[in-house]
C-alpha cells in the first residue's frame, strides 16, 4: 500500500524505533481509509514498545487537542497480537462513538484470549450503551451490544472483573432487567462486582438507588465511600447533599476528589454553600478541584434560574 509523503517518513521513524515528538503525532490523525492500510501493512514491523508509546502519546494528545482524532490508528491496534498493545489501542478510542468501532469492541468482549482486554472492552461500549438509551446510536446494533454484555455480566463463570464492568456499562440502560443485574450485584460475595453495581448505580441516574448510595458513602472501604460520592454526583439529587458535606473531611483523598466533585454535580444553595466554606480551610492539594466544582455549582444555578424565569413568562402568556 503506497504510503504519503507525510505519511511515509512518520512510518519510517517507527518502523525503527524512535518515538515521535508530539508534533509529528498529527500526521496520524484523522487517517483516510489508505492511510490506515498503510499504517496497518507497516505496524507489524513497528517494535512493541513503540508501538506502546505511540498509543500512550496518542490518547494523552487527543485529550489535550480535541482536534485530533486517532481513532483509525487505535482501530489498527485492536488487532494486535500483543495484548498490551490491544488494551492501550482501546484506551485510546475513549472518544469513538463509531459503529466500526463498537463492533470491534463487541467482538473483542465476546472472543478475545485474554480477559483484561476483555474487561476493557466491556468498560469502553459503556458509552455506546448510553448512547443507545438517548436513541443517538444505531438501535439494532446498539441492542447487540447491550446482549453481549448481558451475556458477559450474568456469566457466572466469567471472571468477577469482566463481569463488573459489564455491570456498570449496562447501568445507563433503563430496561427492567438492568435493575435486577444491579441488585443481584450488589448483594455478590465478590468485591469487585459490588463496587460495579455502586458505579452502575450512579449511570443509571435513578433517584431509587440513593438509599444503597448514603449507606455506601459510610463504608470501611474507602473505593466504595468515592463511587458511592461520584454516583451521587451523576445522580445530581439536592437531597444527597446532606451525606456528601461529611466526606469533605474524610481520611482519604480520593473520596475528598469524589466528593468536592460530587457537590459541584449536584449544585443548589447548600451544595454550594458547603463548598464555599471548604474553600476556605482545604488543603492546597484541593483547592483546583474546588474551584472548579464551585464553578459548576455556580453555573448549574445560574441555569436553573433561567429555566424558571422561562417558565414564568410562558404562565405570563
Amino acid at each position: 500500500m503506497p504510503e504519503s509523503a507525510i505519511l511515509a517518513p512518520v512510518l519510517d521513524s517507527l518502523r525503527a524505533g524512535d518515538q515521535l515528538p508530539p508534533g509529528r503525532l498529527g500526521a496520524l490523525s484523522s487517517l483516510t481509509r489508505s492511510e490506515a492500510d498503510a499504517v496497518r501493512a507497516a505496524w507489524p514491523a513497528i517494535p512493541v514498545a513503540s508501538r506502546e508509546a505511540l498509543l500512550v502519546a496518542a490518547a494523552g494528545l487527543s485529550h489535550e487537542q480535541v482536534d485530533l482524532d486517532f481513532t483509525e490508528l487505535a482501530s489498527v491496534a485492536l488487532d494486535d497480537p500483543v495484548p498490551s498493545v490491544r488494551l492501550l489501542g482501546i484506551d485510546a478510542l475513549w472518544e469513538a462513538t463509531d459503529r466500526r468501532t463498537a463492533t470491534k469492541l463487541t467482538a473483542l468482549v465476546l472472543r478475545d484470549r485474554e480477559d483484561d482486554v476483555r474487561a476493557a472492552a466491556a468498560a469502553a461500549l459503556g458509552q455506546f450503551v448510553l448512547l443507545r438509551e438517548y436513541e443517538e446510536f444505531n438501535a439494532a446494533q446498539g441492542d447487540e451490544i447491550v446482549d453481549a454484555l448481558r451475556a458477559v455480566a450474568e456469566d457466572a463463570t466469567a471472571p468477577a472483573e469482566l463481569r463488573a464492568r459489564a455491570v456498570e456499562s449496562l447501568g445507563a440502560r433503563s430496561l427492567p432487567w438492568v435493575e435486577e443485574l444491579i441488585s443481584d450485584a450488589y448483594y455478590d460475595d465478590n468485591r469487585a462486582l459490588r463496587l460495579a453495581a455502586v458505579v452502575a448505580m450512579g449511570a443509571t441516574a435513578s433517584e431509587n438507588w440513593l438509599e444503597f448510595l448514603y449507606d455506601q458513602l459510610q463504608s470501611e472501604d474507602p473505593a466504595f465511600r468515592c463511587e458511592a460520592a461520584l454516583a451521587c454526583g451523576t445522580i445530581a439529587s439536592e437531597d444527597a447533599t446532606e451525606y456528601l458535606v461529611p466526606l469533605l473531611d474524610d481520611d482519604d483523598p480520593d473520596v475528598v476528589v469524589a466528593t468536592i466533585m460530587a457537590l459541584g454535580e449536584v449544585s443548589g444553595p447548600d451544595a454550594l454553600r458547603a463548598l464555599r466554606e471548604f474553600a476556605i480551610r482545604a488543603a492546597p492539594e484541593f483547592e483546583d478541584d474546588v474551584a472548579t466544582a464551585i464553578e459548576e455549582a455556580t453555573f448549574a444555578m445560574e441555569g436553573r434560574r433561567s429555566d424558571d424565569d422561562d417558565a414564568w413568562d410562558d404562565e405570563d402568556e
